[in-house]
């Protein structure tokens, strides 16, 4: 660290570049209680063994206008969006929930009614789920406006504005037989930054007496976020986030926030192909302790999926073909033409990782893209 200046630094916060132009970040801590000196039948002292604390200073920044007005989502308001047990949703008639989704047979007139918390009429929101269409087709609606009818199987994401306060599922033409899954429907504003409580994913990527490229350090963890700040200027914004202890979903299973960057923010291309390009030789070599793959994909104009492969005998592409880590170092198929996407893939603590690691990027309908992904290789024992 101490090579590096404040302006080699490159900071993302839930999939938005606010790297700016000036810049300043306190201490990113990684520290571990004293082992009490006592038996361990004595009554506790207060620390958990083995159990990191793990930190980020305030970050500030000033940021060009239009580059940091990502749009801004709220949480969720649909309770048990995943289906995860019958409850918080009123089945109409041909509804069922079972094996974790919402099932229609042959659905006309009825309705699965959501256990939303009210709409508010004339804001908009996100709504996205995932259907699949044995017959017929799938919507939703609040009563007043509707949503689009989807007659194919796929993930969907939609903006819509609220007529009425209800959010609801159904059949548009009549006869819908199929299923849905997560459910989500967050308040969507154009061109503004988050200024509420929450969670916040954050990665710094540390560049030595440079812009950060591939193989520089990185920090990554998932915060609560305490305090932030947004003041509009002449032709700029002025950010600064504060950020509490580690969010309540953060990766606990691991305890180390450092990795490797594999891929600096990108402009990727679907012409370019998939990743054939030598990887990082990890110091650390092959490990059996599994790791995270980090990403922050900014925009998109459609689907695909950002991965993490390894390699063994050596750092060439060829190496790289009999790769599994990608199977489940992966972020499945996702798309940021609406709003970003981000997020910490924890691997099982007993997975191999091998001594080379690069990106990899699997094209679905996505042509274009913008990115940045990290890998942490764990090597402390859970």
């Amino acid at each position: 660290m101490a090579r590096t200046h404040n302006k080699h630094l490159r900071a993302f916060i839930d999939g938005v570049d606010v790297s700016g132009y000036h810049r300043t970040l306190g201490a990113l801590g990684w520290m571990f209680g004293a082992e009490p000196d006592a038996a361990i039948t004595d009554e506790c002292k207060n620390i958990l063994i083995g159990q990191a604390d793990i930190t980020a200073g305030p970050y500030s920044a000033f940021l060009d206008t239009a580059a940091t007005m990502p749009n801004m989502l709220g949480g969720n308001l649909a309770v048990n969006g995943t289906f995860a047990a019958d409850t918080n949703w009123t089945k109409g008639t041909n509804w069922t929930i079972t094996g974790g989704a919402a099932v229609a047979t042959s659905v006309t007139s009825g309705l699965l009614t959501a256990a939303v918390a009210p709409l508010t009429i004339g804001k908009t929101y996100l709504v996205t789920f995932t259907a699949t269409v044995t017959s017929g087709d799938v919507a939703f609606q609040d009563g007043t406006a509707n949503g689009t009818a989807r007659s194919a199987a796929g993930t969907y994401e939609e903006i819509f504005t609220a007529g009425a306060v209800v959010f609801r599922f159904y059949s548009p033409s009549g006869g819908f037989t199929g299923t849905l899954d997560d459910v989500s429907i967050q308040e969507y504003v154009a061109g503004g930054l988050r200024s509420d409580h929450g969670t916040r994913n954050l990665m710094v990527s540390i560049g030595i007496n440079a812009a950060p490229v591939m193989g520089d350090h990185v920090f990554a963890w998932k915060f609560e976020q305490s305090v932030q700040t947004v003041e509009q200027g002449s032709g700029f914004v002025a950010l600064t986030s504060t950020f509490g202890g580690a969010a309540f979903d953060a990766p606990l299973t691991y305890k180390r926030p450092w990795g490797r960057l594999l891929l600096p923010k990108t402009d990727l291309t679907a012409a370019g192909g998939v990743n054939a390009a030598a990887g990082v030789d990890d110091i650390a070599g092959a490990s059996s302790l599994g790791g995270m793959l980090v990403y922050h994909l900014l925009t998109s104009n459609g689907t695909l999926a950002l991965k993490v492969e390894d390699a063994v005998t050596s750092n060439l592409d060829a190496s790289f073909a009999d790769s599994t880590l990608d199977t489940v170092a992966t972020t499945g198929m996702i798309n940021a033409s609406i709003t970003p996407k981000h997020g910490m893939i924890a691997l099982a603590t007993n997975r191999a990782v091998r001594r080379y690691i690069r990106y990899q990027v699997e094209w679905g309908t996505a042509t274009t893209a913008t990115a940045t992904v990290a890998f942490i290789r764990n090597n402390l024992a859970v």
